[in-house]
């Protein structure tokens, strides 16, 4: 029999999420060039644990010039083939469980306590680059044969000024420094978060085919630019959520000032018309001009191109509904915040046939159905002022579409098949999880979502800053498998989540006025490769050690300590136990029951009460919107 002792402290060796990890990991790899075909060079995104090259299939040969962040240099044989490995073992990312509690917020965040994930930050926040004032979205070039593999894109939808010296947290990060954000519009970094273009503070309004700059600049433009997507084509797509500029541009993204953007017409604006509801408004609180196919767009996904004349958006519209579409005041009027899709094909800007709605928009419970009555669904009539949208895809073709609802008695996420057909419900599932057929969704605060490049986690920026991930089966996101990393201080409005080609996550919030990135953690191997021909990428996580509950790479009683506070999240009781006991020692000689004698409970108890470091609920700030 398991003898049960119970701790009011941890062992501080074990405490993870007591502070912010400056360890890091998944570095991998990112814009490859090839200089007079016999010098490579590459930008690593952080340091790495060991970084080697391999060379007409030869043996591995190690970096000569370090294993820091940024660029690297090798020479090969002109015409040589060749890969670049970088390997690293790192014990807390978002993926890996502490033994701690996020504590619940109601509104802005996770609605019910849940376990902590590591908080494994490899951005800087004392880096300029980090900091945006009016942040609305970001994404990744996961492609590694694009030229510009491992970007990243950020929308900032205002001009203004940032002061320094704040430490956004959790535990000691470094403060962050003031910078003056010029015009609105889109910045560039590369992996290891420099200046991918040198546009420094200036953001980039990419002029449009009509010869104006695609993104509104006046006051009414506050949600101009706002999230974005690199296409599978390349392309950037920037979705514009103003009333006043409403649309959907396709960005050349070469979004240099000098020989990009600021000389070249670089954008498209891919649909009819500009604006979302026009004066005065109809019954259903919008009004489109006329002719015009779309309203305000949140976000968006998209395949093939304009140049290959196959080109479909998929996104969300908060003002078209069926009447528009079908030209029809019958038809419905409050199915806004409906998922349509536009067959563009190959024109190139002002295409004008109208969408076909794939999930619609839903009407919310009314007095005769009170909650916890619901329609599974984003709000189609909500009121004026819109709410707070995002979608994802995943490569098994299903949707995922979420939504800001603070009381919980709508979804905050839901999943739909192929067709639009929805197949999974956020507040549903919660209903099963806490075993009350009148529970509130635990899914409040969704600010944005993402799916990784594997399609193994569903991440969520929530308002108050803090990153849920949930783990997905077979495209499904199980609820009760979350992890919610502490994203520093919860002053409000997570804007943006991206997952990047490694699987290190981005996110913006515009309370903080930062980005940063976020690493999963565990044992990783990345790894590009050139064949003569194209270029491939993987990244491996290396199955850890059974029992190996914090990740450091060995069996011992800091692992035994974190299963004991938390059995539940290591494998149950005693599965989990036994697990732990059968690797005990490993990976040295006394592993396992073969070697070294495994201590007793009490034993550990004794061990676990030498060093100790209070761990559970952390504190809140007070909230504030930005």
């Amino acid at each position: 029999m398991i003898r049960r002792i119970y701790f009011c402290t941890l062992a501080a060796g074990v405490a993870l999420a007591a502070t912010a990890a400056r360890v890091h990991a998944t570095p991998y790899a990112s814009a490859v060039t090839v200089t007079g075909g016999t010098q490579v060079s590459f930008i690593l995104n952080e340091p790495t644990d060991s970084l080697s090259y391999v060379i007409n299939g030869g043996a591995p040969v190690s970096s000569t010039d370090g294993l820091g962040k940024g660029t690297h240099m090798f020479l090969i044989p002109a015409g040589a083939t060749f890969s670049i490995k970088a390997e690293k073992n790192a014990a807390t990312g978002y993926t890996i469980p502490t033994g701690g509690t996020i504590t619940a917020v109601a509104s802005t965040g996770v609605r019910i306590d849940s376990p902590a994930g590591g908080t494994n930050i490899i951005s800087d926040d004392a880096s300029a680059f980090s900091r945006y004032n009016s942040p609305r979205g970001v994404d990744t070039v996961q492609d590694p044969n694009n030229i510009y593999f491992g970007n990243v894109y950020i929308s900032n939808s205002n001009p203004g000024a940032l002061t320094g010296g704040n430490v956004v947290g959790p535990g000691a990060t470094p403060a962050n420094v003031p910078r003056t954000l010029t015009g609105d519009g889109l910045y560039a970094l590369h992996a290891d978060e420099s200046d991918a273009f040198g546009n420094g503070d200036v953001a980039v309004n990419p002029i449009n085919i009509d010869t104006f700059p695609a993104f509104n600049t006046g006051t009414s433009g506050a949600n101009s630019p706002y999230r974005l997507t690199v296409g599978s084509d390349g392309f950037l797509y920037v979705a514009d959520y103003s009333d006043v500029n409403g649309q959907l541009f396709r960005v050349d993204p070469n979004i240099s000032i000098t020989s990009g953007a600021g000389t070249n017409q670089t954008a498209v604006n891919l649909f009819a018309g500009f604006g979302g509801p026009a004066t005065p408004l109809g019954a259903d609180g919008t009004a489109l001009p006329a002719g015009q196919n779309h309203g305000s767009i949140s976000s968006v996904y998209t395949t093939g191109s304009l140049a290959t004349n196959d080109l479909v958006v998929y996104a969300v519209d908060e003002d078209l509904n069926s009447a528009h579409v079908q030209n029809d005041t019958t038809k419905p009027q409050n199915d806004r915040n409906s998922l349509w899709k536009w067959t563009v094909g190959g024109t190139v800007g002002n295409f004008s046939a109208m969408p076909t709605q794939i999930t619609p928009g839903v009407v919310t419970q009314t007095m005769a159905s009170p909650f916890p009555a619901y329609v599974p669904g984003l709000i189609g009539d909500f009121p004026a002022g819109g709410i707070i949208v995002d979608m994802a895809h995943g490569s098994d073709g299903k949707f995922y579409l979420a939504q800001n609802r603070s009381a919980g008695q709508q979804d905050g996420l839901v999943v739909t098949d192929a067709t639009g057909a929805i197949i999974w419900d956020s507040l549903a599932q919660s209903r099963t999880l806490v075993g009350d057929p009148n529970a509130a969704d635990i899914l409040t605060g969704v600010g944005g979502i993402d799916i990784s490049p594997d399609g193994k986690y569903l991440a969520i920026i929530q308002i108050d800053n803090d990153v849920t991930i949930l783990p997905l089966v077979n495209g499904l996101p199980n609820l009760a498998g979350r992890l919610v990393v502490d994203g520093g201080t919860n002053t409000g409005n997570g804007r943006d989540i991206a997952f990047d080609a490694a699987g290190n996550i981005y996110t913006l919030s515009s309370g903080q006025g930062m980005m940063r990135e976020y690493s999963p953690g565990g044992h990783t191997i990345s790894t590009l490769t050139w064949n003569g021909t194209s270029y491939s990428f993987a990244s491996q996580l290396v199955a850890g050690l059974t029992g190996d509950y914090n990740g450091d790479g060995k069996v011992d009683a800091a692992d035994y300590v974190l299963w004991r506070k938390n059995p539940g999240n290591f494998g149950g009781d005693p599965a989990g136990y036994t697990a732990w006991r059968n690797s005990f020692g490993l990976p040295g000689s006394g592993a396992g029951l073969g070697g070294a004698a495994v201590p007793e409970p009490s034993t550990l108890a004794i061990l676990a009460l030498g060093l100790v470091a209070t761990v559970g609920s952390r504190r809140r700030k007070q909230e504030s919107q930005v």
